[in-house]
């Protein structure tokens, strides 16, 4: 077992490697992409990415107050067809959740279960778990995103 420290530098450890393997994969729009800490553009959604010792995940989350959440969310299903066609995997759509802090979001999620971020044997399929993930979101959001302005 790794205390706190350990933990957080196998992580740090991790998210770097994460990053040089993603250096050079192309963005799907004109845009540099910084893939490890993607930024959306758009004030209240976001995507995160996460590893910890049982899975490792994806989510796009909708933070903003009751009214902006729904409004995004109720976009974001006009769009389902065109996402789950370009975004691998099975994702799980949520209006509302709370998220680690307590607060009231809205989340699309998908998880990749059994395995392990201080397990360097698990790496591999982490990141290629993740690297299908973000790009297809990266792909996806850059068809959309321009749909989502006007509500901003």
């Amino acid at each position: 077992m790794y205390n706190r420290n350990e933990m957080a530098r196998v992580k740090q450890d991790f998210w770097t490697s994460f990053g040089k393997y993603m250096l050079p994969v192309q963005p799907a729009g004109d845009e540099k992409v910084n893939w490890v800490n993607y930024k959306t553009g758009m004030k209240g959604i976001f995507f995160k990415m996460n590893a910890d010792r049982s899975a490792a995940s994806l989510s796009i989350q909708m933070t903003g107050d009751r009214l902006q959440r729904e409004k995004q969310f109720e976009r974001m299903i006009q769009f389902r067809t065109e996402f789950e066609s370009v975004v691998p995997g099975e994702w799980i759509w949520l209006k509302e959740k709370l998220d680690e802090n307590g607060r009231s979001i809205s989340v699309i999620e998908t998880t990749l279960s059994g395995v392990n971020v201080s397990d360097k044997n698990d790496w591999p399929a982490i990141i290629s778990f993740l690297k299908s993930m973000i790009t297809g979101l990266d792909e996806f959001w850059t068809s959309v995103k321009d749909f989502f302005e006007i509500d901003n």
